[in-house]
């Protein structure tokens, strides 16, 4: 005679519920070279990605343009491994751009800094910038060796000085025209290098690239102090002899220092892929409540915080008229931890937002910790 059995799950029913998956964050300290060099082999793809100057040598053969600008890149101390950071090598495509060439690439890979071994007319490297420009968390670092870039009106330096994710880069040191472009690339592979060597989940890891040393790379004496007024001008970095030592000379001109998009790239990509991940890995849903808004607000309070930490937000006075929120809460908070984040109150929001399911604005500011380049002294003396 059978003998039923009815089944625990009838009483007790248990299931285990998987972490839903989140972003990683971007990679960045990631360096594209666009190259012109011919593969030793076909690649396996459009690109290779390498973590040391061998591999670039291994596919590209010894003292090709690329394999150089690998060596100087893994040569300064620190450099992009510092941040888990790598190369990208990837040759043109036939009568490709370089315009072109960023924006195929970039659907295929991230890269945060981009470097060509391509001598780039005027108006090709004019095109690359604005390709960059267009985007949010990428940096063309356009080398010349031709102080006519500098030129007001008509140099290539003078045009782009307000695209601030272009860094531009003057080095003029070389026996002849040739050997003068060829070291103008190395000395932006060895800038990008180290300027993207910063690790955000440190302390006090953000830098300027003021006064840095750079590997492997001549001081360029050709820098006059009228050149270095042009540079400073435009916002153009270079290389010059400061009391016999080589040093790079970081300059604002009309746009930001380096050091300041490279953090922001950091501070706007970490906020973003964060309050993505709130949302993605919640097994339920973040309620449209001020509770809801509080767990949003929490992961950029932890990025602010981080940004205290590495160096890149200090507290200080709020000096600009642009303010929201609680005006008093606002001055204290930057005064008092450097940043402030308010969200609109769910019962003020729009019922059209609301009924969108949209969150209500969330504005944040901060104080960026800065970097001293220079300072004047004065010293009085008595018999």
């Amino acid at each position: 005679m059978a003998v039923n059995q009815i089944p625990i799950s009838y009483v007790i029913n248990v299931n285990i519920a998987e972490q839903p998956a989140g972003l990683a964050p971007k990679q960045l300290s990631t360096l594209l070279i666009l190259t012109e060099d011919t593969p030793v082999s076909p690649l396996a793809g459009d690109y290779i990605i390498a973590r040391s100057s061998r591999t670039v040598e291994q596919n590209f053969g010894t003292g090709k343009a690329s394999t150089n600008m690998a060596q100087v890149i893994f040569s300064q101390n620190p450099n992009i491994l510092a941040n888990s950071g790598y190369v990208i090598v990837a040759p043109y495509k036939e009568e490709e751009t370089t315009a072109e060439a960023i924006a195929r690439l970039s659907t295929q890979i991230y890269f945060e800094g981009i470097l060509t071994t391509k001598d780039l007319e005027d108006e090709e490297a004019g095109e690359a910038s604005a390709t960059v420009e267009a985007t949010d968390d990428q940096i063309f670092f356009l080398p010349s060796s031709d102080v006519n870039a500098l030129q007001t009106s008509n140099g290539l330096f003078y045009k782009l000085r307000s695209n601030n994710q272009t860094k531009c880069l003057l080095y003029t040191y070389g026996a002849d025209d040739d050997t003068k472009k060829a070291n103008a690339k190395l000395f932006a592979a060895a800038y990008a290098s180290r300027g993207l060597s910063v690790n955000y989940s440190g302390s006090n890891t953000c830098i300027t690239m003021n006064l840095k040393d750079l590997t492997g790379i001549e001081a360029d004496t050709n820098i006059t102090e009228t050149i270095l007024q042009q540079c400073s001008d435009l916002g153009v970095d270079c290389f010059p002899s400061i009391a016999g030592l080589a040093k790079v000379i970081s300059n604002k001109g009309d746009g930001l220092y380096f050091d300041q998009v490279a953090n922001r790239i950091w501070l706007t990509s970490t906020i973003q892929t964060n309050i993505f991940n709130v949302l993605a890995t919640t097994r339920t849903k973040i309620p449209q409540t001020e509770q809801g808004m509080n767990l949003l607000k929490s992961a950029i309070y932890d990025t602010f915080d981080q940004a205290v930490t590495n160096g890149m937000i200090a507290p200080g006075k709020w000096n600009s008229s642009d303010t929201f929120g609680n005006l008093e809460d606002f001055h204290r908070n930057i005064l008092e931890t450097g940043y402030y984040i308010y969200s609109t109150p769910v019962t003020e929001q729009a019922q059209a937002e609301r009924e969108q399911r949209k969150a209500p604005l969330i504005q944040s500011a901060g104080k960026e910790a800065g970097a001293i380049h220079n300072s004047d002294i004065m010293i009085y003396l008595e018999a």
